[in-house]
Order: C-alpha cells, then sequence, then structure tokens
C-alpha cells in the first residue's frame, strides 16, 4: 500500500472482496433477459425532487444523478474496519498502517492477545550496530486458529517500535514477555531499555498512562544501571503480573529492595530467582510457588518461614525451593522438625517412601486444612516442600516430581 492514499479512494479500488460483501454485488452477474427488465422498470415508482434531476457533469455532456455516493473504505464503521485488519499478517498490517491515518488508528485500536513476545540482544560483532532477535507467539483466536511464531532481527530503534505496538491499546496483553541480554553485548540491552523508557515517557506526555498488561516476566542476563529494572517494573499493571523471573542478573540489592516495596511485589504469586540473595526470608512467603538461592540458609530464618508458608498456602501443589550457596550447617533439620509438631507416615510405608524419593524426607500437618500437608526434603544445599494431599503416593510422586524440575535446572547445583 503507498503513503499517498487518501480516504477518498473508491472501495472497489482498495479491496474488491469488501466492496462486493458490502454492496452485496456478486462477482460474476446473473444474465436476466431484456424482458424482466423491462418489467421490473414498469412496477417502480420513483418521486423524483430537485436532487434526482440529472445534470450536466462536465463538458463531456454525460449526465449523472447529484442523489447517489460511491462508497469508500472511510464510510465503512470501525468495528468492520478493525475485524478486517485481524485477519492480517504483521506486514501486511505494517503496510495497511502505513496507508493513511485512520487506518493507523484502525490497527492501534485493535488490541492484541500474544502468548509471548521475546527480546534478545544478539552477539555483537565489529564496527556494527547490535542487533535484536524480536519473536512473537501469536495467541489462537476465531480468524487464527493455531498459535504462531514470528521471528526478526532488528536495531534498537524499530525493535524499540514493535514492543511499543504491542501495548499501544490500553487492553492488549502479553501472557510471557521475556527480557535478555547477552554478555557479548554489554551495553546493547540497557541502551534498548533506555529507548524503551523514553519512548513511555512521551506516551505518557500525550495522555496515554495505561500500564502494561503482563502476566509473566522473564529478565535473564540483562545489566543495567540506574534503577532501570525499577523503573520497568514500575510500567507492568501489578493486577496482571503474577510471575517474576530473574535468572543470572545484574541487579543490585539495594534496587531489588526498593522492588519489593512495590506494588508490583505485592501482587505475584510465583517467583524464581537463581542468583544468590541477602535478605530474609520473610519477603518471600507469599507466593505459593517459589524457587530461590540465599547466601546461607539458618535453621530459625527457615523455621519461621516454613511456619507463615503453612499458614498461608493450603492448596495444592503450593510449593518452595530454597537452594544455599554453602552448605547446610549439621543439625539443621534437627532443629526445624522440632518446632512443629511429628506427624509421620503410616506404619510399614516409611521404607517405600524414602525408596521412591532417595531421601529423608519428613510431612507436616497444615494448620488451615484437614486434606493437605506438607512434605519436606532436606539436602545437602537445599531444601524442597511441596503441599499435597494426604496420600502416601501423592506425597512421594509430588515431591518426586519437584526434584525432577530442580535437576533439570542446569545452572542449580543440588
Amino acid at each position: 500500500m503507498s503513503s499517498t492514499w487518501s480516504n477518498t479512494i473508491p472501495l472497489d479500488k482498495v479491496a474488491p472482496f469488501i466492496y462486493y460483501a458490502m454492496t452485496s454485488k456478486p462477482l460474476y452477474p446473473k444474465q436476466e433477459s431484456v424482458e424482466d427488465e423491462e418489467e421490473e422498470e414498469e412496477e417502480k415508482v420513483v418521486e423524483v425532487g430537485e436532487e434526482d434531476v440529472e445534470k450536466p457533469s462536465g463538458d463531456t455532456g454525460e449526465t449523472s444523478k447529484v442523489g447517489e455516493t460511491k462508497k469508500t473504505w472511510a464510510d465503512l464503521p470501525i468495528d468492520f474496519k478493525k475485524q478486517m485488519t485481524l485477519t492480517l499478517d504483521d506486514k501486511s498490517k505494517t503496510d495497511f498502517q502505513l496507508s493513511c491515518k485512520d487506518n493507523k488508528a484502525v490497527v492501534d485500536g485493535n488490541p492484541v492477545h500474544l502468548t509471548r513476545v521475546k527480546i534478545m540482544t544478539q552477539p555483537k560483532r565489529w564496527f556494527r550496530h547490535t542487533k535484536f532477535v524480536c519473536e512473537k507467539t501469536q495467541k489462537a483466536n476465531k480468524y487464527q486458529p493455531s498459535t504462531e511464531s514470528a521471528s526478526v532481527k532488528l536495531h534498537r530503534n524499530d525493535a524499540a517500535e514493535m514492543l511499543m505496538r504491542c501495548f499501544k491499546n490500553s487492553n492488549s496483553q502479553v501472557n510471557h514477555l521475556w527480557i535478555q541480554g547477552n554478555d557479548k553485548a554489554y551495553q546493547g540491552m540497557p541502551k534498548y531499555l533506555a529507548r524503551i523508557m523514553g519512548r513511555v515517557e512521551d506516551r505518557q506526555k500525550e495522555g496515554y498512562t495505561a500500564l502494561w498488561k503482563v502476566k509473566w516476566l522473564s529478565w535473564i542476563d540483562v545489566a543495567v544501571e540506574n534503577d532501570m529494572f525499577a523503573e520497568f517494573m514500575a510500567h507492568l499493571d501489578p493486577k496482571y503480573l503474577k510471575t517474576l523471573y530473574i535468572n543470572n542478573s545484574h541487579v543490585d540489592m539495594d534496587e531489588l529492595k526498593y522492588v519489593m516495596r512495590m506494588e508490583q511485589w505485592r501482587g505475584l504469586k510465583e517467583l524464581k530467582i537463581t542468583f544468590p540473595v541477602t535478605f530474609d526470608l520473610q519477603y518471600f512467603y507469599q507466593f505459593s510457588k517459589i524457587e530461590i538461592m540465599v547466601s546461607k540458609l539458618l535453621p530459625l530464618e527457615f523455621a519461621d518461614f516454613m511456619k507463615n508458608f503453612m499458614a498461608t498456602h493450603a492448596t495444592n501443589m503450593a510449593y518452595f525451593v530454597i537452594l544455599s550457596d554453602q552448605n547446610i550447617i549439621p543439625g539443621f533439620k534437627e532443629y526445624v522438625c522440632q518446632q512443629f509438631e511429628p506427624y509421620p507416615f503410616d506404619d510399614g510405608k516409611v521404607e517405600d517412601t524414602d525408596q521412591m524419593n532417595q531421601n529423608p524426607c519428613r510431612r507436616f500437618k497444615l494448620p488451615g486444612s484437614k486434606d493437605h500437608v506438607l512434605m519436606v526434603n532436606f539436602g545437602h544445599k537445599a531444601v524442597i516442600g511441596n503441599v499435597s494431599r494426604e496420600n502416601l503416593v501423592a506425597n512421594a510422586m509430588a515431591l518426586f516430581m519437584t526434584k525432577l524440575n530442580i535437576k533439570a535446572t542446569k545452572t542449580w547445583d543440588v
């Protein structure tokens, strides 16, 4: 589509299939006999007024009716235009936006629902600008019955505009936003995020203050400064953000402590941090699914964490994984178990449970539930707990699946 188009172009020139659909005009008109046409003309009774009088058009001597108007794309209702844009791919939508200002408003006014938006920094080569791999996974809908992913390599400004277009509509939603840096392009992602924050400030000055609706944020290998992580988190809608994953990122502890006081942090349900944190475990019992690493695991601190976790989460499959950067001190398990009332397994089945889990585990009764228990596995550098129903097979399988999940994480040595 050309940028020189205007809103007065006839509809049959822009999209013939839309023109025929709106005018109910068949592609191959049926041939009618002369007699049928004469009969129809005799049956029609039309009152001719001054507006319908045939007038000469120009110097050609041709006549045309003043009352007749030709339908154009601008005459169509906005809802119909939005439905038509849902059938277009990304490239066609871009061309459609550039055709005219009204078409740009149509595309921007259409919310998008994406399964995942992934932005990664490519390794930088000598004397070349950093490029970004941008991948969008489209969510299935009635116009597109299956999900599909589209990946392109863009420069910094184009990659920033791509992300901004995903959230131009206040009702747009992204299930998983993946931001990943690269050590070989150390300054690539910080400059990209600075560009994003600049575009966000420009839109806020124009009156667009809606927060981004993201359910899951992955922050991987991103080296940022000047509170960039906290600034980015502040622009996410706390009503939608439920999962946060931080992996090997250069996030300052003071900045992370500031994030913990934000509303976005209080609304989280799942958390995973793969680098050692120096905070008390009381900051983390609110999460129903948590995987974190601490510099050193202390028995008294962990016992308080377990009490709050057991009092807060009485739902099936809630779990915690607390890893220690140092080996757990001797007597850790005995001290923790003394703080709770013992709840042993059924007689004759303890050996089977230990054999299935390969490591000794303990079971604790949840105070707020009659049907659920907390299974805890004490290891050399990790403590794994899982809430499940009061059933021996369910207890063993829940812990077994949790251990498989941890062993599959290559960055953690359990």
